[in-house]
């Protein structure tokens, strides 16, 4: 997953045609599309969920949770501030927005602007995944579901309302169902490795199905 980060920020799969075009409802998919969004992006979900795998094989306990927390928050401040400065010194780190509130939700979430906006998410996610351990797996499977609703209505809310916080790459929501899905697998591992087989397949299917609905009906201008 850490190669896929390097041949992504290196443009090693190609350009997509896609923020090319005047009209994208026109492109067609081709390789490099299939390449960079359903091969390379993956490097920051799977990343996210290996993590959350391995903080949910044992019963975490709130001693555990903040330790994790601490020092993520630790990581989130100092290289984000390390990287801005860099770029573009005391002016890069007094430009970030803090005010109103809202900006300031922002600049956190996806780490000053910067390529380490997965620790705000890794944050947020390891809380959720805290408490999803906790309850039933009735109320689990529930919630999961809800989760993975969610992420397909978002993009059609985003172009609705052309408000592109909803479905941007920074902001956590893409990442909660991930959170529950790693616990699921964490607390039915045996069960998983029984079935991977059917398991695997049926991953290809969803993934093929999915990733089909997206480029038919998710797409829209505010993305491009």
């Amino acid at each position: 997953m850490s190669v896929f980060v390097v041949i992504w920020h290196m443009g090693g799969g190609g350009h997509s045609l896609i923020f090319s075009r005047q009209d994208y409802t026109k492109h067609a998919f081709v390789f490099s599309d299939f390449l960079n969004f359903h091969v390379l992006l993956l490097a920051v979900p799977v990343f996210i969920f290996i993590s959350i795998y391995l903080f949910s094989i044992k019963q975490p306990s709130l001693a555990t949770l903040r330790k994790r927390v601490a020092r993520l928050a630790l990581l989130l401040t100092f290289w984000p501030l390390i990287l801005i400065f860099y770029n573009a010194g005391y002016r890069g780190l007094a430009s970030l927005p803090w005010a109103p509130p809202v900006n300031a939700v922002y600049t956190i979430f996806q780490a000053g602007q910067t390529i380490y906006y997965f620790f705000p998410s890794l944050i947020v996610c390891l809380c959720v995944a805290y408490i999803f351990i906790r309850l039933n797996r009735k109320l689990q499977v529930i919630l999961m579901l809800a989760s993975l609703a969610l992420l397909v209505v978002l993009p059609i809310l985003t172009k609705i309302s052309n408000f592109y916080v909803a479905s941007a790459y920074w902001n956590p929501f893409n990442f909660v169902p991930l959170s529950f899905a790693a616990v699921l697998v964490a607390q039915n591992t045996s069960f998983m490795l029984r079935r991977r087989i059917m398991v695997i397949a049926l991953s290809l299917l969803f993934s093929l199905f999915f990733s089909i609905l997206e480029w038919r009906y998710a797409t829209g201008h505010i993305f491009f």
